[in-house]
């Protein structure tokens, strides 16, 4: 698990879109397990996830299960009703929803963009949960909010 944090326009969501594939990078060149990135979004496209910061709330319409592979992980977020459509959670549940059946149903690289903005404070503790059971995929969290970084991240950069 690693943050990415830095000043507004320094490019941290850049280098997620780049890591995501849905971004060119100009100049330099990005290796994962010792492949180029043109090979690995080949081979892992499908397996890497990315939730923007500008998320788009009308994106399905769908109940909060169908979002999820294991339905455990919906309940360590604390969805009152996992049978509820999404468009009727508050918008901080919403986010929370996003980041955490992303991380459901990718399998190697998952990239959260500003993550907790918008989270209600209990939202946020379970995204915290979520991120920390996490342990077989990759995560970046890109985030201006610190306290986020040191408490879900290994490591940290600037």
């Amino acid at each position: 698990i690693t943050a990415i944090t830095g000043i507004n326009g320094s490019g941290k969501t850049t280098i997620g879109k780049i890591l995501a594939g849905s971004k060119i990078q100009h100049t330099g060149e990005v290796v994962w397990h010792n492949s180029k990135r043109r090979t690995i979004l080949k081979k892992l496209k499908p397996s890497i996830g990315i939730v923007l910061q500008e998320m788009d709330s009308s994106l399905l319409n769908l109940s909060v299960k169908s979002h999820f592979r294991n339905v455990e992980m919906s309940r360590m977020c604390n969805f009152d009703d996992i049978n509820v459509n999404q468009n009727k959670l508050t918008p901080s549940k919403r986010r929370l929803l996003a980041c955490a059946s992303m991380m459901d149903c990718c399998d190697d690289l998952v990239i959260l963009d500003e993550p907790s903005i918008g989270l209600s404070n209990d939202d946020l503790s379970s995204l915290i949960d979520v991120i920390a059971g996490k342990e077989d995929i990759s995560i970046i969290i890109i985030t201006h909010d610190l306290e986020l970084a040191t408490m879900a991240s290994q490591q940290i950069a600037l």
